[in-house]
């Protein structure tokens, strides 16, 4: 069966000369890739509707990817099913960050937070 895994992606300009047309230009190309064997689009991950799904090579696609559109940042996050398993990883040029788990911080508690009794 698998492990299954939610993904999104963000992209942004990376390179100081690309202007809005430019990044517009880019991500219209961009947004026709297809990714996991066809199961979905760049745009379909750029924009939530990325399907839950194995892509056990992912970090090999982005990998790719990034290097044919060298001027963009390409932010890949998952939520795996297991409750810590949220990361997130960046590719840049044909080079990546190790995926990072994050991190969850809570807040200290205040007594002047507290509700008011129903």
């Amino acid at each position: 069966m698998g492990y299954q895994t939610y993904y999104t992606l963000d992209v942004d300009p990376w390179d100081t000369d690309m202007d809005d047309e430019d990044f517009d230009r880019e991500m219209n190309l961009l947004g026709t890739e297809s990714l996991n064997q066809g199961m979905f689009t760049v745009r379909d991950l750029v924009y939530g509707d990325g399907a839950t799904c194995k892509w056990y090579e992912h970090e090999a696609e982005m990998l790719e990817l990034s290097k044919r559109y060298p001027r963009l940042l390409f932010s890949l996050h998952g939520w795996g099913e297991d409750r810590y398993d949220i990361w997130s990883q960046f590719f840049l040029d044909g080079q990546c960050t190790k995926a990072e788990m994050a991190q969850v911080i809570h807040a200290d508690f205040y007594l002047q937070n507290l509700l008011p009794a129903q």
